[in-house]
């Protein structure tokens, strides 16, 4: 018997969209502290760096898995073992000309998460990115969404990072050994009756409501109603945002505070800091819809919000999707930032109480029980295509306490979501020890200039600040 890990539904359909103008890539950017990373001659520690994430590498081990083809048009794509793994192929370097200023790193940051990755390879880089003029040293991680979600990928960072700034022996544990003699792939009868084996389950599960629900017509009616609350949404509204993708990206960020938010929330009483940043955001788009010469006032936005259905129990680096969704309207019309707000909970709430979450889910489901054939074969059209939303922004919860490589503290962490499906911007949200980071994606040919986005963000974020002092 060969060893495999199953990709579901909704894992393939990332990789059956991925294409060099789509390459359907996750992934972030962090800063460290640089004197810990350099040796006594200036000279970046990058073996001792790859040593050190190889000693970890069994506390990931879809880091070390390939994409397999498992078989055509009767199963989705599987991850067997690399017989052929070498680290080196997957942490690197690069060297930024002087001065190594941000506008510089956040080029580098663009350039390498443009285009696919290997398929021959387990789908992760690692990019840290010396020569910036703070001294302070950068890691690009690029990360396929196949594998991983965005909940994941912390558990991921938090494998691979150590929790205290002792420099770690790095002597690979006795689990490393085994990873680097890679087990067998399976046989195609295996994977066949595995991939079928699932289907049969999931048809029982889909139908009643998850695996242990019990059937009854209540559920069932619920389920309906459900799908019905997705299916009436329709397309998205028309919008300069929201046009074919091409190969060029532009990304970008800002930073502010768990404590400056937590304020915010008293001005929209049961408000959540999801529900501040959708404002901020909002206020983001009213800006970047103006400098553009289109009227915000006559827009009427949609946003996909991601929900992870991992509980705490099931936290680890094990990877795969598991999510539901909620789609809200994002209020840009609105200018008033403590009404937007306040609009925006009150929606929020009821679309949570409602049965749209149940459908969504419903539906991520019921993908698994679709033939892999049609999925892989309409995934090239439906990547370029409109779809129920505008943009898409996640928010993650990152690590909460300070993480290190060799000794050096991480200082940022700046998230990043990938944009397809007609969707020329998308922002993610992420915590890291107190501190938020939005983490701006954007097609640079539809959206050149991310400024205006993050003037209108702050002075959202900052008026809402100050409302919230003064009441």
């Amino acid at each position: 018997m060969g060893s495999f890990e199953r990709l579901s539904a909704l894992d393939s359909n990332f990789l059956y969209w991925d294409f060099e103008s789509t390459p359907i890539n996750m992934g972030n950017i962090c800063i460290f502290e640089g004197p810990p990373l350099f040796d006594e001659h200036g000279v970046f520690r990058l073996q001792e760096v790859r040593d050190a994430f190889a000693a970890k590498l069994h506390l990931v081990p879809r880091y070390t898995m390939r994409v397999h083809r498992g078989v055509r048009f009767l199963t989705h794509p599987i991850l067997v073992d690399d017989a052929d793994f070498d680290i080196a192929q997957h942490v690197k370097l690069i060297s930024l000309p002087r001065p190594g200023t941000d506008a510089q790193l956040k080029e580098v940051f663009a350039r390498v998460h443009e285009g696919t990755l290997d398929r021959s390879r387990p789908l992760w880089e690692i990019w840290f990115v010396e020569g910036l003029e703070s001294g302070n040293v950068g890691m690009i991680q690029k990360i396929h969404h196949a594998p991983f979600d965005g909940q994941s990928t912390v558990d991921v960072l938090e494998s691979l990072l150590d929790s205290a700034p002792q420099v770690p022996g790095h002597e690979p544990a006795p689990e490393t050994q085994a990873v680097h003699t890679a087990r067998p792939s399976p046989g195609p009868l295996q994977v066949v009756t595995t991939h079928f084996g699932h289907r049969l389950g999931k048809v029982w599960e889909v139908a009643i409501g998850g695996p242990h629900a019990p059937v009854t017509p209540s559920r069932l009616w619920s389920n309906l109603r459900g799908l019905f609350a997705v299916g009436s949404l329709g397309l998205s509204a028309p919008s300069p945002i929201n046009a074919v993708n091409t190969r060029s990206r532009r990304f970008d960020w800002l930073h502010t505070d768990i404590e400056t938010v937590k304020p915010i929330r008293a001005l929209a009483p049961g408000s959540t800091l999801n529900d501040v940043m959708l404002t901020c955001v909002a206020a983001g788009l009213r800006q970047l819809l103006s400098a553009g010469g289109h009227d915000p006032d006559a827009s009427h936005l949609r946003v996909f919000v991601p929900v992870s259905m991992r509980s705490d129990d099931e936290r680890d680096a094990s990877g795969g999707n598991r999510l539901s969704a909620i789609m809200a309207p994002l209020l840009v019309e609105l200018a008033d930032d403590q009404e937007r707000l306040i609009a925006i909970q009150k929606s929020m709430v009821a679309l949570k109480a409602g049965h749209q979450p149940r459908g969504f889910s419903l539906l991520l489901d019921a993908v698994e029980l679709l033939p892999a054939a049609l999925l892989e074969l309409v995934g090239p059209s439906v990547r370029n295509q409109r779809h129920l939303m505008n943009l898409t922004v996640t928010n993650v919860v990152g690590p909460r306490k300070p993480l290190f490589v060799l000794g050096a503290r991480m200082l940022e962490l700046n998230p990043m979501v990938p944009i397809a499906n007609q969707l020329a911007l998308n922002v993610a949200v992420e915590s890291y020890a107190g501190r938020l980071s939005v983490g701006l994606s954007a097609d640079g040919t539809h959206v050149p200039d991310l400024e205006p986005f993050k003037l209108g963000f702050d002075e959202a974020l900052s008026q809402l600040a100050y409302l919230s002092q003064s009441a």
